[in-house]
């Protein structure tokens, strides 16, 4: 039973966050990047377990690849990197962690 009011919670989260998002980010891709990290910070167990950059480039681009070309997403990752909205948590291979204030 814990598991499902646990899920429920999360899941209220989620919608809390995604609203968070669209007010805060006009760039598609950028609102996409957020959200999917987002998404992968709270419902994994640890940072590490989340998605990896590779994972999430290959998301967005086979959901849309003109939208979400890999050159526009790895660039749009530096930017989001930059000002400090995502941060890299590691190297090999390349990770990063949505900021706690989108949550």
């Amino acid at each position: 039973m814990d598991v499902i009011v646990n899920l429920g919670k999360l899941s209220d989260q989620l919608e809390e966050t995604y609203h968070k998002i669209l007010a805060s980010f006009k760039d598609p891709v950028q609102r996409a990047i957020v959200y999917i990290l987002a998404q992968s910070k709270l419902f994994s167990e640890n940072a590490e377990m989340g998605i990896k950059d590779t994972e999430l480039i290959k998301v967005l681009y086979d959901e849309d690849s003109k939208k979400y070309h890999k050159n526009k997403v790895q660039r749009e990752i530096k930017i989001l990197t930059e000002k400090g909205i995502i941060t890299e948590i590691k190297r090999r291979p390349l990770q990063h962690l949505v900021d706690d204030r989108y949550l």
